[in-house]
């Protein structure tokens, strides 16, 4: 179990010798809000992952959030901007989130546990409305060395912009997703004097709430079939893969 390998001391009563009342990480930026009723339809996001395989998809891995990252969203000052409000009151979750502890590990690992014994309450807002559709959608991503958050799920790919606010790749779907693959997206583009303009994106699989071993080759050809859509002829295009 994860308490088992981080757990730093155990918890204490409010007023125990040496008990302290642990801080919280800094609050988000104001300008991380929840979009509105912009979610797939269905309650959990995993059934829809378990349809689009039914429907004959090849889905070549299914990753979870890491009980270790959710347990850390839940313990963050701003977790009402990140969850619903039925996961931080669910019981198994909040008894121990407002409980007091001698350190934050030991309240994380505790948290962690719990979770990954039960995840059913799991309920991530979908913090970004963006979505990869098109070649324009890739080419609005070029510039200042701009990095962006992705989450590939179904026939979609989810994504953020990590340099104006700060959000879990979860939050990029909403519920209790279960994805394909995630990480970021970063793209370049050069249009050299006589020659053809050239559109490159690099996907990689760095992603702390999912953790994928790898970027899965559906998830590359997932993001260059999106970029093709609306491709002017003469613009040559790579997608590479980065693992890091």
């Amino acid at each position: 179990m994860f308490a088992n390998r981080v757990r730093q001391a155990a918890r204490v009563p409010a007023t125990g010798a040496g008990g302290t009342r642990i801080s919280e990480p800094a609050r988000l930026p104001a300008a991380v809000a929840t979009v509105s009723g912009a979610r797939p339809a269905g309650h959990r996001l995993s059934s829809i992952s378990t349809e689009y395989a039914e429907a004959g998809n090849a889905v070549a891995q299914r990753i979870l959030t890491r009980p270790e990252s959710a347990a850390g969203d839940m313990l963050h000052r701003d977790r009402a901007d990140i969850f619903e409000a039925e996961t931080l009151d669910y019981p198994a979750y909040k008894n121990i989130r407002t409980a007091w502890y001698a350190s934050l590990d030991a309240k994380q690992a505790d948290l962690a546990d719990a979770i990954e014994d039960d995840r059913s309450a799991i309920d991530y807002k979908r913090m970004s409305g963006a979505t990869m559709d098109s070649y324009n959608d890739a080419l609005a991503m070029v510039g200042d060395n701009r990095e962006h958050m992705y989450a590939h799920m179904g026939t979609t790919i989810y994504r953020g912009d990590r340099t104006r606010e700060k959000l879990p790749h979860p939050a990029l779907i909403g519920y209790d997703p279960d994805v394909i693959g995630a990480g970021t997206l970063r793209a370049t583009y050069s249009a050299p004097a006589r020659q053809r303009p050239t559109l490159r994106i690099k996907v990689t699989n760095s992603s702390g709430h999912f953790r994928p071993d790898e970027v899965d080759e559906t998830t590359r050809a997932r993001v260059e079939a999106k970029a093709r859509v609306g491709k002017p002829g003469n613009t040559r295009l790579y997608v590479d893969i980065q693992n890091v």
